[in-house]
């Protein structure tokens, strides 16, 4: 039954609708119970809750008991504790309650003799009763095995209702939807269905005269929602499972032909004709059948007939042919996730340990040969401080004194390596010439280029003697005999022939070496030019210094020309023509950009690898085929994308100069650099660029990798955050689509842009710690294999699976369409935003303003409160250092003090004795010291002034800035004015009974000062204003004039109203000490004002006078 059934069923219940009590009532209204899967809600149907409770206090076998506090905690039936109101019931074991109930009353009495009848260890149900304990806790025992059971049985019921009730309370589910205006729409998507039914007949004129319309063609793709894709509902396919497998096979057994010849033992020739009878019983079978016939006329096969069927449709399956062609006309591949498998692995401890692959590159002659360079640190290796600092290895001493290998390794021989190649300092990048092997550079740190001539160096460690078991046996036996116990051993390593001068090498670290194509060089002037006819040897180094190097090896250059030949020269005894340039070779050319280069993307040569042997392919990885490199033809462009270690990513091109600079090495600043969108939080490592489509490259870079296009700086292409911190990345040399990325943990993950660019296509852990360095096997082999260097200085050959390696048909067409239509959309994007803000300008410069205004001001109070925080700190430096000065001082013991009296005192005794024995006068002895002693005051004091102004400068600049920049004023326009001043009556008027309250207090408590009369005010005021327009300079007849013709103008308009009130106003003085509102004192004339003064006068002379009592 459904939730919803059950739901129902509980709530037509009639122990829930019947039930008498206020409880049950509003459990039915107020409570809406849900039930688990777990709990049997028809338990409590028709279940009343009061009966229930009440037959739980009312058993008659049952026992009450009141149970002390301390006898509840010895039982464990702690109220509060153990049991609660709500969870009032719990089963004891029968000993417990024997041992602890005390047995003083009968009560107490009779449940020990029933215990003692019970079984030993049995359980009693024990529970409090907060219904009917007032001041005692009142506890039910229960004893009866059948009045347990149904107690149990209750309590399960209540406490299962209690639940529901619970949870009904704090679930809370959807009420009942109220209309607020939009029934009208809502009934619209409601389908009604219809019972009267009008049919409708309607005619219209057709009109005979065509109208010609031109019709065109609509393709699916010019439409929004051309296809469709029709998906059946809920159909189940059957898969077949192909256990089948035809396979073919070149080789096979002989063809052998024999020949046998049987007879038959009887040779007979006979013929045979089946004759069909009909015997008694089927004749009667049948009449009997014809009889029935009437009521079943369906004929029934024959029992031969069916057992023909049943043979036919056994033969119709023919266990000899293939019909899994038959079964799908299209192949459906099965998916299968690709697995990277470990091939090889190369690594030597006892040269290698606690390094880092720094460097590697592949021979580009022989397959299966390459070389790696071995360092403390790395690029993609982050080092900590502070274990560097605590470390007790010296760096100066790890520069001497520690070799720096560079290790060759075939797959041929995987334990030992072909050759070890010295170098005095470590190596940061390798590069082979692509069109010759013999030649091996290597950038170092120190900044310098490293050359090695490795031409019959392989073929000399691989070289084998031929000669016949008993020579051998004979130069055993002379070896004994001489006591010579050296084995003879091929020396491996292989020193440098030359290195650049350090002069005029780059300062720091090289990072990259690229080749220049063989038909460009690089003129001492910094340019690049083409020369068709003449084949030419550049290179091109990056260093952490910023400089871009252009070096010449083929020492076209004078200098390079007249360099003094060495004495060096190889293991073979045969000269190198490298060996005159040690020390002495240098850059033509050097570009200087203001950032630490790590990685760059520029026009390099190009180069197609063909094996020399057509069955390379089937040959084994270990197999060494020799190849030959066949130059690609490109254009040469003066461009260059540069990674820095600050985390920027920057776009430039250089000129180069018009004319020769004269100088050894001619310098030139990177022009017009426009600089990528910031997105990486780290180190730009890894700046490579699609083999395929030359405008396309990745970066990486902390977290980030990013896929650009050289045409939008703004923003890439696509960018993907990771969870940890990526060190190294490839591009495919297969496919157009496909990269790899390392990271730090020691993952490896292969991108197909063709399949998804949200996650990486596959994920292979190979291992715990940091990959450093990833590079693909150039040459063709029996498969496609990557290398990887991790951790443990180890080297390991993967295979990359072929979903990864195989080209996919159209794969070049489809990437370029996706970088298109990126680059389409963002400009759009970019279209549209420029649009909406243009047609949003003075909105979103105004939104930009201020916020600027606030990140100026929150930057400024944040620096104020640094300085504010910075001085409180300095001030409770300085109190702290007082403070433990004085406390230093108070705590010298009495010896130390008495010390320091004694020593003051000889002081000046001999002090003293001495100025008496060279007569020297005290009085003319301070008299002489006293200008030395203002001298030394004065100094004090400038000194402290000094401080003093230079701790007062951030308070004076800002008052200057005060003064020169005055603060904005704010101006509040009218409207903002009533604005506030009827937002401030509008809190008035809410709080009216406050404001009158106030009002009224201030009324109460003002006091007007006292009077004697208004015309003494008016007087006063009239004096004031003279002495005020005296002092001013007003013009007193200009406003005496004024006055005057202001009183005739009033009166000659009371006379034209008949007003006789207004003229006594004017001539009456009891009028005018009614007067309440009177503004000049000129309204008044001088006699008039004469008369008043005498009156009041006066009166005043009468109030002072004494009144005799007679």
């Amino acid at each position: 039954m459904s939730h919803v059934t059950q739901m129902s069923h509980l709530k037509s219940t009639s122990g829930f609708d019947d039930g008498k009590s206020d409880k049950s009532d509003r459990s039915e209204e107020n409570f809406d119970f849900d039930s688990s899967e777990d709990e049997e809600i028809t338990m409590i149907f028709g279940f009343k809750e009061d009966e229930a409770r009440q037959r739980l206090i009312n058993f008659p076998k049952s026992t009450r008991m009141v149970i002390s506090p301390d006898l509840q905690a010895e039982i464990g039936m702690e109220i509060g504790q153990t049991i609660s109101a709500e969870h009032p019931w719990k089963q004891i074991k029968k000993e417990v309650l024997e041992d602890h109930i005390p047995g003083k009353d009968e009560t107490q009495q009779q449940l020990k003799e029933k215990l003692k009848d019970l079984d030993p260890g049995k359980l009693i149900l024990v529970g409090y009763s907060p219904e009917l304990s007032t001041e005692d806790d009142v506890f039910i025992v229960f004893v009866d095995d059948r009045e347990t059971k149904e107690a149990s049985e209750l309590i399960k019921r209540i406490e299962l209702l209690e639940r529901h009730k619970a949870r009904g309370i704090i679930k809370k589910r959807a009420r009942k939807w109220k209309d607020q205006g939009s029934h009208q729409k809502v009934q619209c998507f409601i389908p009604v269905k219809r019972l009267n039914v009008v049919n409708l007949e309607t005619q219209s004129i057709f009109p005979v005269k065509r109208c010609s319309y031109i019709f065109s063609h609509r393709m699916v793709d010019d439409i929004r929602d051309g296809y469709v894709e029709l998906v059946p509902g809920k159909v189940k396919f059957g898969n077949i499972q192909r256990k089948l497998v035809d396979f073919a096979i070149q080789t096979g057994p002989p063809k052998v032909h024999r020949y046998q010849q049987t007879d038959p033992t009887f040779p007979t020739n006979a013929w045979s004709q089946y004759l069909y009878e009909i015997t008694q019983e089927e004749t009667e079978a049948a009449n009997k059948s014809a009889i029935a016939g009437d009521n079943d006329q369906t004929p029934k096969p024959n029992s031969y007939a069916q057992e023909l069927l049943n043979t036919l449709e056994f033969n119709q399956v023919d266990m000899y042919k293939n019909d899994y062609p038959y079964i799908s006309k299209r192949k459906v591949h099965k998916y299968q996730t690709p697995v990277v498998e470990e091939c090889l692995s190369f690594v030597d401890r006892s040269k290698c340990e606690n390094r880092y692959v720094s460097a590697m590159d592949w021979h580009p002659k022989y397959s299966g040969i390459f070389v790696a360079a071995y360092n403390f640190n790395t690029l993609c290796t982050v080092v900590d401080v502070d274990d560097r600092e605590a470390s007790s290895i010296d760096p100066v001493n790890r520069i001497v004194f520690d070799k720096c290998p560079v290790l060759m390794w075939s797959f041929d021989e995987t334990l030992t390596q072909k050759l070890e190649l010295r170098s005095s300092r470590e190596v940061t990048s390798l590069s082979f010439c692509p069109y010759d092997g013999n030649l091996l550079l290597a950038g170092l740190a120190s900044g310098q280029i490293l050359i090695w001539d490795l031409k019959g160096e392989i073929e000399r460690v691989e070289k084998v003697e031929n000669i016949s078991p008993k020579q051998q046996m004979y130069r055993q036996e002379i070896r004994k005999l001489m006591g010579w116990s050296k084995v003879d051993e091929v020396d491996q390593t292989v020193e440098p022939v030359a290195i650049s001068a350090m002069d005029k090498s780059p300062r720091k670290p090289i990072t990259v070496i690229k080749w220049l194509p063989r038909n460009y060089y690089c003129a001492t002037t910094g340019q690049i030019r083409e020369h068709a006819d003449k084949l030419h040897r550049f290179i091109l180094t990056t260093s952490i210094d910023g400089s871009v190097c252009f070096w010449d090896l083929d020492f076209t250059v004078p200098a390079l020309k007249k360099a003094p030949p060495t004495s060096k020269t190889v293991a073979d005894g045969e000269a190198s023509p490298y060996q005159s340039l040690d020390n002495v070779f240098y850059p033509i050319f050097r570009i200087k950009c203001d950032t630490p280069i790590t990685s760059i993307s520029i026009d390099e040569a190009l180069y197609e690898f063909r094996p020399i042997d057509s069955d390379s392919r089937r040959a084994d990885i270990t197999t060494r085929i020799e190849h030959q490199a066949h130059p690609v033809s490109m254009e040469y462009r003066m461009k260059m994308v540069i990674g820095s270690l600050l985390g920027d990513i920057i776009y430039g091109h250089w000129e180069g100069h018009d004319f020769d600079q004269g100088a050894a090495t001619n310098e030139e600043s990177l022009k017009q650099k426009e600089k990528f969108a910031a997105i990486h939080d780290g180190p730009v490592l890894v700046v490579e660029r699609n083999p395929f489509c030359s405008d396309i490259f990745l970066t990486i870079g902390g977290n980030i990798l990013a896929l650009w296009s050289e045409e939008c700086l703004t923003s890439p292409i696509f960018w993907r955050r990771r969870n940890t911190r990526l060190t190294t990345g490839r591009w495919s040399l297969d496919r157009a689509c496909v990269f790899f990325i390392a990271n730090a943990n020691g993952d490896l993950e292969v991108w197909d842009t063709n399949v998804r660019i949200d996650t990486p296509c596959l994920i292979v852990s190979l291992g715990g710690n940091i990959l450093t360095y990833l590079s693909q096997h150039k040459l063709s082999a029996a498969k496609k294999l990557l290398a990887v260097a991790d951790y443990n200085s180890n080297i390991r050959i993967m295979t990359i699976p072929n979903s990864f390696s195989e080209p996919i048909p159209f794969e070049i067409e489809k990437f370029k369409s996706f970088i298109q239509y990126e680059l389409t959309r963002k400009q759009s994007q970019e279209e549209w935003i420029q649009s909406y803000y243009e047609a949003h300008k003075e909105t979103i410069e105004a939104h930009v303003k201020a916020k600027r205004e606030a990140k100026e001001l929150a930057e400024r109070m944040e620096v104020e409160q640094k300085e504010h925080n910075e001085y409180m700190k300095r001030q409770a430096v300085e109190e702290a250092k007082k403070k433990a000065m004085r406390d230093a001082e108070k705590r010298v013991d009495l010896a130390k003090r008495l010390d320091v009296k004694w020593r003051q005192k000889s002081y000046k005794r001999l002090l003293h004795s001495m100025m008496e024995r060279r007569n020297i006068s005290p009085d003319q002895l301070a008299k002489q010291m006293k200008p030395e002693k203002e001298r030394r005051k004065y100094n004090e004091e400038k000194r402290t002034a000094i401080a003093e102004d230079l701790a007062r400068t951030d308070q004076d600049y800002k008052e200057v800035k005060a003064q020169l920049i005055p603060v904005e004023k704010v101006v509040v326009t009218r409207a903002e004015q009533l604005k506030s001043r009827m937002g401030k009556f509008k809190e008035e008027m809410l709080d009216y009974q406050r404001v009158e309250e106030e009002a009224r207090e201030v009324l109460e408590h003002f006091q007007l000062p006292p009077v004697a009369s208004f015309s003494e005010v008016l007087i006063k005021g009239r004096q004031r204003r003279e002495v005020i327009n005296r002092e001013l300079g007003a013009n007193i007849e200009h406003l005496e004039s004024y006055e005057r013709k202001k009183i005739q103008r009033r009166l000659v308009a009371n006379e034209a109203r008949g007003d006789t009130d207004s003229n006594a106003s004017v001539t009456s003085p009891d009028a005018l000490l009614r007067a309440r509102s009177v503004t000049f004192i000129d309204d008044i004339p001088e006699e008039i004002r004469r008369q008043m003064s005498q009156e009041q006068e006066l009166e005043s002379a009468r109030k002072n006078t004494p009144v005799n009592d007679e």
